[in-house]
């Protein structure tokens, strides 16, 4: 065997190798309806929308894919008390779109669970007045709208309704 030739055959399968990885890695297709955040050494580089497109290899990072649709969120009952000392089960179902990639992705930890507590303060706010689902709507819109989601809207279901005496509320409130 031609020891020399061996090396500089194993030097090209090499760099093939290396070739073939880092065009793996450079090669990014984002399905429509979504966009990928891109950064570049740590830190914000670019925002792109669905097609084919190339990132500069080891040195670009994927930091997250968002969903540009409607989303739908349903929250599981829960038990708020309104002004007029009433218990009431609601059933919450919110319709959400992310209008602001960047923003839903560095303005807040995981949009997703910021929109459901601020659903549940939201919600211990406004139960009890009119169009309840209207004013948690436009409450919800008002923060969200920072972190680039959209709430298009609330369903509300309320039931169950009880009054709840000063007397039996004080144990809960004890601390």
């Amino acid at each position: 065997m031609n020891e020399p030739t061996d090396v500089w055959s194993l030097i090209l399968l090499l760099l093939a190798l290396f070739g073939g990885i880092a065009v793996f890695r450079a090669v990014r297709l984002v399905p429509r309806s979504c966009a990928l955040i891109v950064e570049r050494r740590g830190r914000f580089h670019a925002e792109y929308r669905a097609g084919l497109h190339l990132l500069v290899p080891f040195i670009d990072r994927e930091r997250s894919m968002v969903d540009l649709r409607e989303q739908e969120m349903v929250m599981s009952p829960r038990q708020v008390t309104t002004s007029d000392d009433l218990v009431v089960s609601t059933d919450v179902t919110v319709y959400f779109q992310v209008t602001d990639p960047v923003r839903a992705t560095y303005q807040v930890p995981n949009y997703l669970e910021a929109c459901e507590q601020l659903v549940v303060t939201t919600l211990r706010h406004v139960v009890g007045r009119e169009q309840v689902g209207v004013r948690v709507r436009d409450v919800l819109n008002w923060t969200t709208c920072r972190w680039g989601v959209r709430v298009g809207g609330v369903e509300l279901t309320l039931s169950e309704a009880s009054l709840m005496s000063s007397d039996a509320r004080r144990p809960l409130d004890a601390p």
